[in-house]
C-alpha cells in the first residue's frame, strides 16, 4: 500500500512517499521508503514479503476450541533463546489438575499427558516475553474477545519429546504424540482482575500441584 507521510516542520509541510506492508490482521510488518530507484523499492518490498510466512488458503475450523491465531508473536531469535534456555536447564515432569473429593489436586497420568516443563527465572528473558505479549497479543485478544487481560501466571517452556512420545490428550489443548525430535511451547496463562479475585477465593480448594494446566 503506497501512502504519503506528512512531516511537519516550522512553517511548512514535507511529503515522503513510502510503502507500508500489512499482515492479515492489519499489523505493520514493514515500512519501505520509495527512494530514488523504483526498481530498488520493488526489490526491498519483495524482500519484506519473502520473509513473511505464507498464510495459506482459507480453511474452516476443524474443532470447537475458541482459538485465536496470532502469527509472528515471538520472532525466531526469541524462540531460539527460549529453546536454548530449556536445553541448558532441562525440565521436570508436568502433571495436570483434577477434582478429587472436592479438592483440585495435581496428578500424573502418562496415558493422558506426557511433557516436561522448565520455569523461566531469567528476568531479561521473562521481560522479553512479557513485552511481546503486551504489545502484540493483548490488542488482538481485545479485538477478538473484548477481554482485557491484566495478569500473567507463570513463565514456562514446555517440551514434548519423541523419545517419550510426548502428548497431551485434552479437547482444548490436544498435542498429538511427537514421533520425531522435540516440540517446544511457551505456556503462560492470562487473566483479568475479576479472575484474580475468583482465584484467591478458590485457593483453599487447591492442593500443592505439579506444573502444568
Amino acid at each position: 500500500m503506497r501512502i504519503c507521510k506528512v512531516l511537519q516542520t516550522p512553517g511548512r509541510h514535507a511529503y515522503r512517499l513510502l510503502s507500508v506492508v500489512l499482515d492479515e490482521r492489519l499489523r505493520v510488518v514493514g515500512v519501505v521508503p520509495l527512494g530514488d530507484s523504483p526498481e530498488g523499492h520493488v526489490a526491498q518490498l519483495l524482500h519484506v514479503l519473502a520473509t513473511l510466512r505464507p498464510s495459506g488458503p482459507p480453511a474452516t475450523a476443524a474443532g470447537p476450541a475458541p482459538v485465536l491465531s496470532v502469527p509472528r508473536l515471538f520472532e525466531p531469535g526469541l524462540c531460539r533463546a527460549l529453546m536454548s534456555y530449556y536445553d541448558e536447564h532441562g525440565g521436570g515432569e508436568s502433571g495436570f489438575m483434577r477434582d478429587v473429593d472436592g479438592k483440585t489436586i495435581g496428578v500424573f497420568d502418562h496415558s493422558y499427558k506426557r511433557r516436561r516443563d522448565r520455569e523461566i527465572t531469567d528476568e531479561s528473558l521473562r521481560k522479553a516475553c512479557m513485552v511481546r505479549i503486551h504489545d502484540r497479543l493483548l490488542p488482538e485478544i481485545a479485538k477478538a474477545f473484548q477481554f482485557e487481560a491484566t495478569r500473567i501466571e507463570r513463565y514456562i517452556v514446555g517440551c514434548y519429546e519423541a523419545e517419550t512420545r510426548g502428548h497431551f490428550r485434552s479437547l482444548l489443548h490436544e498435542v498429538m504424540p511427537v514421533t520425531r525430535g522435540k516440540r517446544y511451547a511457551f505456556l503462560p496463562f492470562l487473566y483479568d482482575e475479576t479472575a484474580a479475585r475468583i482465584r484467591q477465593e478458590n485457593a483453599r480448594f487447591i492442593e500443592n500441584a505439579p506444573a502444568g494446566p
